[in-house]
């Protein structure tokens, strides 16, 4: 077994982890939430940090997206780039829920 796969199977394991822990803390607010979740076509979970100074600023994250039909997983990474004036760091988390398969299909391709 390489490295690589190892490290690349880690971080995998890492994203499914931060998705549970953010669909939970989403659950706990809006306990509907999981049943809009679970009748979706597929949903996906993202975590981002971001940072601005002055005028430029930006961000990243990693995510999974899943197909609810076939529990595919398909593993993203989101990047934020900010312009015009601010200073801040930011931290948050975002779940899409898709309707339609090909809603999910689009956001995915």
């Amino acid at each position: 077994m390489s490295f690589a796969k190892n490290t690349k199977e880690e971080q995998r394991a890492e994203v499914r982890k931060t998705s549970q822990k953010i669909l939970g803390q989403l659950y706990r607010v809006s306990p509907s939430a999981k049943g809009a979740v679970a009748s979706a076509a597929g949903y996906a979970v993202f975590s981002n940090f971001g940072m601005k100074i002055f005028l430029a600023g930006g961000g990243g994250g990693s995510g999974v997206a899943v197909n609810n039909a076939t529990n595919q997983e398909g593993f993203m990474k989101m990047v934020e780039v900010q312009a015009g004036l601010g200073f801040g760091i930011k931290k948050f988390r975002v779940v899409f829920i898709f309707e339609t398969e090909s809603a999910f299909n689009e956001f995915v391709n």
